[in-house]
Formats: structure tokens, C-alpha cells, sequence
């Protein structure tokens, strides 16, 4: 059980790792809102800490998906319930192109104790035809929202 414990926190640890690096960028002057995102983004690393704990102590080793295409095509009250049977602690939701971001932080804001939310993800044909103006406003997402970008290709 204890290998398994350090496995989990090991983890954990890569994914808040992930997690900590984005951030709003903010301008030099703005200490305010820069210290209330930092606050946010503490909080929500608290929030999924809870999470992966609670399984552990029920003796379950946690499973971070770090890749979930979401395209509405499973209820999210049934992906918690597959969450739940199998042991997934966190999921990073990364939402089909035409739903767009929005989608994963929709999701983060209900149910922050489950999802990461990413950007859209990296395998749809606004990702491969290397749109720049795409490039940008997910680039722009990532520094004013602070989550992270979910390029996977």
C-alpha cells in the first residue's frame, strides 16, 4: 500500500507540476490581481490534493488522465460515475475544437474536485493547419485564464 501511496503522490506531484508552471500573465504593476490568481490556482491544487487523498485512504490508487478528448458524447454525470468505478481521481478535460475552451473551465467550475481544465485540444484541424491566429487566441486563453495549454501533437 505504502508503494502505491508514493506512486500517487509522485503523480500528483508531476501533475501540479504541470498544473503551477501556467499562470495569468499579468502586467509588472497589477501585485493584486497577480496574488489573486495565485490564490485561485492554490486553491484548486488544494481541491484536487483532497481529491487524490481521499482515494488513497480508501486504499485505491489514484489515476490521473492526462488526456480526455471531451466532445459531449458521454454525459458528464456518467464519466464521474466511470470516474469514480475505476479509480480516476483528476481528468484533464480537453474539449473537442468546436465546443472551445470554455467547455474544460465550464466543466473545472462545477466540479473542480474532478477536472483540470485545459485548452481545446491538439488534434483537430485548427491545430494541424497551422492556423496562427488559432495559435494566438489559445496562446492568449493560457495567459489571461492561466490553464494549460493541451497541444498533443
Amino acid at each position: 500500500m505504502r508503494k502505491y501511496a508514493l506512486l500517487s503522490l509522485i503523480l500528483f506531484v508531476i501533475a501540479l507540476q504541470i498544473l503551477s508552471c501556467t499562470g495569468p500573465k499579468l502586467h509588472k504593476n497589477s501585485t493584486t490581481e497577480r496574488d489573486t490568481a495565485a490564490l485561485k490556482r492554490n486553491e484548486q491544487i488544494r481541491i484536487f490534493e483532497k481529491r487524490i487523498r481521499e482515494l488513497i485512504g480508501k486504499g485505491i490508487l489514484p489515476i490521473i488522465d492526462v488526456e480526455f478528448h471531451y466532445n459531449r458524447r458521454i454525459e458528464i454525470k456518467n464519466l464521474m460515475k466511470k470516474m469514480d468505478e475505476n479509480g480516476v481521481a483528476l481528468i484533464w478535460l480537453m474539449p473537442w475544437e468546436p465546443l472551445g475552451s470554455e467547455e474544460s473551465l465550464k466543466w473545472n467550475e462545477l466540479y473542480p474536485d474532478r477536472f483540470v481544465p485545459t485548452t481545446v485540444g491538439g488534434d483537430g484541424p485548427l491545430w494541424h493547419s497551422s492556423d496562427r491566429g488559432f495559435l494566438e487566441k489559445l496562446k492568449e486563453e493560457r495567459d489571461q485564464r492561466g490553464h494549460p495549454l493541451k497541444g498533443t501533437h
